[in-house]
């Protein structure tokens, strides 16, 4: 069976989005998101279809808030699942139709239905993917509805571990973001001189960022410790930095800001869309305060 921290399998899936039929590699599923995978024996059979889907219809915007997207799969061909789809009105849920259970081989989830006239079928699970790395797998041993359900999930993403960006490591900032690894979540950083990245890696269990461009994680939350309000716009708006924050995340910004740089903020559309909070948070103490976490 697939373990935790495996990438996840690479290969052509046929999918139902919304009434369309497509074929996309999965590597384009989940590469650079979230993603909860819930396999299920059948589409239309009695838990899947009374129960399973309805749970996940009912949570998909909480889920979405959390910056996570719900992907179903079954060994069904893509009119049953087209089918089953429109049935349950089950929108911004995509459905993989494994006809040929390669995906379900894949990650040795297979479940011999025969018994119930199936045949082989996948086995009733929900993984979570970040980033192309499986890090949950959560199988039903029984024919029950349990560990794979929505609410159980929401509240596995809930206790989760967090990921925080923190951008500007001088006097004050390289000391302040070391004080957030004392936590138990996980810790990125970006400056301007990667060097200075690099160096502050060598002294904090964290990860160093290169660039704001390319980012391939969706953080909970970002702090900025930067010398102006230039700085601060060019790294919100000149770079792929809020793409990369989750829905319902938040924004300290511990440097000294205009109120005109603050409106700017709080009244942009991608920031308002995506639900960021923003909160201006200035600090003073100088770098003894920063060292000594006062």
């Amino acid at each position: 069976m697939a373990k935790i921290s495996d990438a996840f399998p690479v290969l052509d899936v046929s999918i139902v989005l919304n009434g369309d039929i497509s074929q996309i590699s999965t590597e384009e599923l989940v590469k650079d998101k979230n993603v909860v995978l819930v396999g299920v024996p059948g589409a239309f059979t009695p838990t899947c279809h009374a129960q399973h889907l309805p749970g996940y219809i009912k949570n998909i915007d909480e889920f979405t808030q959390k910056g996570y997207s719900v992907i179903f799969m079954s060994v069904n061909d893509p009119f049953v699942m087209k089918a089953w789809e429109e049935n349950s009105n089950s929108k911004d849920i995509t459905m993989i139709a494994d006809g040929n259970g390669q995906l379900a081989v894949a990650l040795d989830l297979v479940m011999d239905g025969s018994a119930f006239s199936l045949g082989k079928r996948c086995q009733r699970f929900a993984m979570i993917i970040q980033n192309g790395e499986i890090t949950t797998i959560n199988t039903e041993e029984g024919p029950g509805l349990d560990k794979s359900s929505a609410e159980s999930i929401l509240q596995l993403i809930s206790l989760s571990k967090k990921k925080y960006l923190f951008i500007g490591l001088g006097t004050m900032g390289f000391h302040m973001a070391g004080h957030l690894t004392r936590s138990k979540h996980e810790i990125h950083v970006f400056n301007r001189s990667y060097l200075k990245t690099k160096g502050w890696t060598k002294t904090h269990k964290g990860f160093a960022i290169k660039s704001l461009n390319n980012l391939s994680q969706l953080y909970d939350g970002v702090f900025l410790c930067l010398k102006d309000d230039d700085a601060i716009l060019d790294v919100l708006f000149n770079t792929k930095l809020i793409e990369s924050i989750k829905v319902g995340a938040f924004i300290v910004d511990h440097s000294t800001t205009s109120l005109k740089l603050v409106n700017r903020i709080i009244s942009d559309n991608q920031i308002a869309s995506k639900k960021i909070t923003f909160f201006d948070a200035p600090i003073s103490g100088g770098e003894a305060g920063a060292v000594n976490g006062t």
